[in-house]
């Protein structure tokens, strides 16, 4: 059987992926995806992962509270290009621009220390005083939750969207839900404070479909000489042979999987293709005029879009972000049928576009410079990022 990026039996394994419980090894995947009336062999899906290879990014989406971080976005006005160089919290920015307007916008996740999110509004205030951003919005948030249409009964063989109906969303509905109702406990997990090394190993698996051997190895190359601070003990057995760090990933990572609730809340499938040139990927930064309806205005989104985030606020009453990918046709809807229904105009509401001149940059929590093993505590050192941003300054 030829295979394409588009073809019916790919884009069903990528949906089905997206409502896996827990990131799976193939076999798992296997009689899953039966369950799913999808029947392969543990063969046919390491077939397909190497067909689809860096296409696919299918990971757990971090539950950062569980490290004892607070999510921010901030959205980032016309700001000079190297900014986000100057503070290392900085994750997966996303370069846009306001098609009103075609003011040029960066939006980024900082997952910070709990109670720095005064110093980081005053970094930014600062980086606004010396005109290295012309304005910025900070969009505190405690999870996000994921919704999928099926791929498969969407998406045609030239990639197109094609939407006929209204498609079953309730298991996504229930994690949207569940994390209304019950957001995550900001607390350090305990198995971090008993293993240090949980931390590198769940952000380099982040995003990166990698064997253990590649985890140990980045882990390894970033962390130098701290490397030994992480792991605490076994130090000369690990000098000596590479696979006792490769052994130790892998105990780490069985050890994750028993704590996957605490540690992650939903499984995320980043499909490449469907961020290409034939749709739109937008973010919205919108306030609602009764917070009571985020449910009702979400589940009207998810049925417009392939792909619909929605980063909760830590606020409900607050402002939030949706992430969005669809065609033009649907977005329009969204943004003169659903958004006016639901939307406080006396917030400046926006509708970010991403703009495709700029390939996707995808930074990783820098856990080598600012997690201390020893304390298990995270550095956040204003004065030195201000100061950075000094040598940007004209």
């Amino acid at each position: 059987m030829t295979l394409g990026i588009y073809s019916k039996d790919i884009l069903e394994f990528t949906y089905n992926l997206t409502l896996t419980p827990k990131i799976r090894p193939p076999l798992k995947i296997a009689k899953f995806l039966e369950t799913r009336g999808q029947k392969v062999s543990e063969r046919t899906v390491k077939r397909y992962f190497r067909f689809i290879g860096k296409n696919i990014a299918y990971h757990s989406r971090i539950n950062y509270a569980s490290l004892n971080l607070q999510t921010i976005y901030v959205l980032l006005k016309n700001p000079h290009p190297e900014i986000l160089s100057t503070i290392p919290y900085s994750v997966t920015p996303f370069y846009g621009y306001n098609a009103s307007k075609l003011t040029k916008y960066t939006g980024t996740n900082f997952p910070i220390p709990l109670n720095k999110e005064n110093e980081l509004e005053e970094f930014f205030n600062k980086a606004k005083e010396l005109k290295l951003v012309e304005d910025f919005e900070l969009f505190p948030y405690n999870q996000v939750t994921d919704f999928y249409l099926p791929f498969h009964k969407i998406i045609d063989k030239e990639g197109n969207l094609n939407f006929s109906k209204e498609y079953d969303t309730t298991y996504f509905e229930s994690l949207l839900d569940y994390s209304i109702r019950k957001p995550t406990e900001q607390k350090m997990s305990k198995l971090i404070s008993k293993n240090p090394i949980t931390i590198p190993v769940i952000v380099e698996y982040s995003r990166k479909r990698w064997s253990s051997h590649k985890v140990w190895y980045a882990v390894r190359d970033n962390l130098g000489d701290n490397l030994w601070n992480f792991i605490k003990s076994k130090k000369s057995k690990i000098r000596k042979y590479e696979g006792a760090g490769v052994a130790l990933v892998q105990r780490t990572v069985r050890d994750i999987q028993l704590d996957y609730d605490e540690l992650f809340r939903q499984v995320r499938v980043f499909y490449g293709p469907l961020y290409s040139d034939k749709n739109v990927v937008t973010n919205l930064f919108i306030k609602l005029k009764d917070s009571e309806q985020i449910k009702d205005l979400f589940k009207e989104i998810s049925q417009k879009a392939i792909i619909s985030s929605i980063y909760i606020p830590t606020d409900l009453s607050k402002k939030l972000r949706i992430a969005l990918v669809t065609n033009i046709e649907n977005q329009t809807k969204i943004s003169t049928e659903i958004l006016p229904k639901y939307i406080d105009n006396n917030y400046d509401n926006k509708i970010i576009f991403r703009r495709k001149q700029n390939p996707e940059i995808n930074l990783k929590l820098n856990y080598a410079e600012l997690f201390n093993p020893k304390t298990c505590e995270w550095k956040f050192d204003i004065e030195k990022y201000k100061e950075n941003l000094t040598r940007l300054s004209p």
